[in-house]
């Protein structure tokens, strides 16, 4: 009997309509998906007067309410943006016992009652915590026609009961602002950070960033690189460099390092995270007058170590690091990550170097 009778190996194939539809209720889902551009998060928070309340940021998904159904109100935000909030007029009526509809809206020029301050009662505790600053109603000729895919919502018992538009930064910095008050949020924060680590790759840096192909083909086994050179005290040198992270290419953040060293140990002390206006303001004259294609940056990696999220996040000027895998003082001389050198730290007239003692084929 042949293999193919002993197996059944035809395929199976599946309809469209045999597939799992997953479903999710709007405000209550964390969604990230970035290629199509398309982000939600939710932060629970409770105050003094309401709880199962939730701040949902939205982007790439529109907003599925009627938008001529609410009260638009006119706002301000700290750094003076103008911000649009419209509310459900079930929303004043739970908070505040007042029935307010666009309608009466439009006629409150005429009457005697204090419409505004009724519908405003409803965001006096979101404009303290948003450093909000609330203006009046919005003229019916600027409401929003058109449903938006980045705005702010305020949940409450998982309903939209408001939505604030802005600017992106705008409704960012909000976002920021609501997590102060996410318990859940921060608990989540911290468990991740103590236990994700990043490992990040040490490099130095030379005094001569930027190269030749030629000259770094003419390199050979001996010649000295000189570093960037910190004298601390009579018998500590520091070399400058930087952390990066590692296998990410598309991370341009660079952390500042200085290798300290003296006849007895090396530390790694971490320095300033404005490293690249520091590199940029103090480009030589070569560099500066490179074409971008011959601008070829030598890299010195002198080792690894990890360091937990809190941790990273948590560093400052002076923060000592500590060095988890690294084979001082040899080093390894890199071009766009690819090892073309080896060599070792040398002092020489009052100056620790690079010597290079193999070249890497």
């Amino acid at each position: 009997m042949e293999l193919n009778e002993q197996l059944d190996l035809e395929p199976v194939r599946w309809s469209t309509d045999k597939l799992r539809t997953v479903r999710y209720e709007t405000s209550t889902s964390t969604i990230v998906a970035r290629s199509r551009g398309i982000l939600q998060s939710v932060y629970q928070f409770s105050t003094e007067r309401s709880g199962n309340l939730a701040l949902r940021r939205v982007s790439g998904l529109t907003y599925r309410e009627s938008l001529s159904n609410l009260v638009w109100m006119q706002g301000y935000t700290s750094d003076g943006v103008d911000i649009q909030i419209g509310i459900d007029p079930a929303y004043i009526f739970e908070q505040t016992g007042c029935l307010i509809t666009p309608k009466i809206v439009s006629w409150s020029h005429s009457s005697e009652m204090h419409i505004f301050e009724m519908a405003h009662a409803v965001l006096a505790e979101m404009e303290t915590m948003l450093g909000l600053q609330i203006q009046g109603f919005l003229p019916p000729e600027s409401t929003p026609a058109i449903s938006p895919r980045d705005y702010l919502s305020l949940d409450h018992k998982k309903t939209s009961k408001l939505i604030m538009l802005s600017t992106r930064s705008v409704l960012t910095d909000l976002e920021n602002r609501i997590k102060n008050y996410c318990a859940s949020y921060w608990t989540d924060y911290e468990s991740m950070g103590a236990r994700v680590q990043f490992e990040l790759l040490i490099c130095i840096y030379p005094l001569k960033r930027h190269w030749f192909v030629e000259e770094l083909a003419d390199l050979e086994v001996g010649d000295l690189l000189v570093l960037q050179n910190f004298q601390k005290d009579e018998y500590r040198k520091c070399i400058r460099g930087a952390l990066r992270f590692r296998g990410e290419q598309a991370f341009k953040k660079h952390y500042e390092v200085f290798l300290e060293m003296n006849d007895e140990d090396t530390q790694l002390r971490f320095g300033s995270d404005e490293l690249y206006s520091q590199r940029d303001s103090q480009a030589t004259e070569l560099e500066r007058t490179l074409a971008p294609h011959e601008q070829i940056e030598l890299e010195i990696h002198a080792g690894k170590t990890k360091i937990l999220f809190n941790d990273l996040c948590s560093v400052q000027e002076g923060t000592l690091i500590e060095l988890r895998e690294h084979a001082l003082p040899l080093v390894t001389l890199c071009v766009m990550g690819s090892p073309i050198l080896e060599g070792e730290l040398v002092h020489f007239q009052d100056q620790l170097m690079v010597q290079v003692t193999k070249r890497l084929d």
